[in-house]
């Protein structure tokens, strides 16, 4: 089963300008204007704040600086999406998660005219899937460090699981951290997770070209018919 989840938050807010005759621009100025707004209580979205402040389970929260502060009408949505329920290739099971952020002034000048942003997606190879609870896959995505996003989940095989944090900032790095180990996405957007028989687990960093996410789910499939793809997940260790 395939699950997409869309946020997407109106600020009305007064505001100072990061742009300039280059279009948007997070640079240093940008960035130290933007630490300060984060300790100057005047500047904080105080009805964000309450909303995360009262979610149940939510470890401490820090007030977040008004969206539009960053630039006017800058944050424009974000998501997710991803295969749930499993697809099964070559008598393997994979389940995915992937990450976007829809087209605004951050990011329009670097995605050729698509309409969303995908800056991480995950895949792992499986031998569990929880159909009726889905406790097997967790997805969470935020805007709260606008323009910087961060993505935040979990995959659980029947004894293992993967955990994982990416994010990308306003200047374009980005970056992914599964099981303490870290991967530079500017090297590739998609990470391929193969869980071994005794617990360890194997990856393939591959590179995602500039796509819609409804063009993702083929393109996904595509990847793992490669042949080095295959002989990854094939091997006699891999579940």
């Amino acid at each position: 089963m395939k699950r997409h989840f869309y946020v997407i938050y109106v600020l009305l807010a007064s505001c100072t300008m990061t742009t300039n005759n280059e279009g948007f621009q997070w640079n240093y100025e940008a960035k130290i204007e933007n630490k300060n707004n984060r300790e100057d209580s005047t500047k904080w979205d105080l009805e964000n704040f309450e909303i995360d402040r009262k979610a149940k389970d939510q470890p401490g929260v820090f007030p977040y600086p008004r969206y539009d502060l960053v630039a006017p009408n800058s944050f424009n949505g974000l998501g997710y999406g991803g295969e749930f329920s499993g697809i099964n290739l070559n008598n393997k099971t994979f389940v995915y998660n992937y990450y976007y952020v829809n087209k605004n002034v951050v990011n329009e000048k670097f995605i050729d005219g698509l309409e969303h942003d995908v800056f991480f997606t995950i895949v792992v190879s499986t031998d569990f899937v929880d159909e009726r609870n889905y406790s097997h896959i967790s997805a969470d995505l935020s805007s709260r460090n606008h323009p910087n996003y961060l993505a935040q989940g979990f995959i659980k095989t029947s004894n293992n699981i993967i955990q994982y944090s990416a994010f990308i900032t306003g200047d374009r790095d980005s970056y992914a951290i599964i099981n303490s180990n870290l991967f530079d996405l500017s090297l590739g957007r998609l990470i391929l997770i193969v869980p071994q028989k005794d617990r360890s687990l194997r990856t393939k960093q591959l590179t995602l070209p500039l796509l819609s996410k409804d063009d993702l789910d083929g393109y996904i499939q595509s990847l793992l018919m490669e042949k080095d793809v295959i002989m990854l997940y094939q091997n006699g260790n891999a579940i």
